[in-house]
């Protein structure tokens, strides 16, 4: 179990909205940039299955890029891309001794430094809005991605780098995700109060060394 804050990130950027073309309904598209500070703990090297809520004390730059089209009044496509940069970051790590050992349980501990993985994220989206009084509904499909971790050891004889390196624990991950939304908006023109709520799931179907999890919560 983690509970605390993860890693802030303040982020600037620009939208272009028309809504005038002649035709689509509208185009919105939005570009950001932004910068995540190490604002979370980090990961307890002294337990075995530790994490962190954040990115370990790595300062990132994300970026992004969103992009919707209406059509008809009630339809919307939307696409995302985003990418997450990290600076190199120098600390104390379990690592490998010997390349027979795997997995989350290592007995050895050194400084090293580690180049964390750039993060990439692609998804696609449509979205029937108001179709039937307040209710709109959203389905998608989300490809994420991690580049491989590599840990730069100082002490290269107790930990040498290619064996440190080749733990499948620092290796690239995929996944691949389909969403589904369902919302009901009670807003009404010249009422202060517009109330909406809504549910979402988010499925896992295919990937490599990534949590089979599930996924379903609401909002109000």
């Amino acid at each position: 179990k983690l509970s605390g804050i993860g890693d802030i990130a303040v982020f600037t950027g620009w939208t272009y909205n028309n809504e005038k073309s002649s035709i689509f309904d509208f185009i919105d598209t939005t570009i950001k940039v932004g910068l995540s500070m190490p604002t979370a703990r980090q990961r307890d090297i002294t337990k075995a299955f530790s994490t962190t809520a954040g990115y370990n004390r790595h300062v990132g730059i994300p970026l992004s890029f969103d992009m919707a089209i209406g059509f008809y009044e009630w339809f919307t496509w939307g696409a995302h891309v985003s990418g997450q940069f990290f600076l190199n970051h120098d600390g104390c790590f379990r690592m490998k001794t010997n390349a027979a050992q795997n997995g989350y349980i290592k007995l050895g501990r050194g400084a090293a430094r580690e180049d964390l993985g750039n993060m990439w994220s692609v998804g696609s989206y449509v979205k029937a809005d108001h179709i039937a009084a307040g209710l709109s509904l959203t389905f998608g499909y989300t490809y994420d991605s991690q580049e491989d971790t590599t840990l730069t050891p100082v002490d290269l004889n107790t930990f040498p780098s290619a064996t440190v390196n080749d733990d499948e624990t620092l290796k690239k991950w995929r996944r691949h995700s389909i969403h589904a939304a369902a919302e009901y908006d009670f807003a009404k023109e010249g009422q202060c109060l517009n109330p909406k709520v809504g549910v979402f799931y988010n499925h896992p179907v295919g990937g490599k060394r990534i949590f089979n999890t599930k996924t379903i919560g609401g909002n109000a």
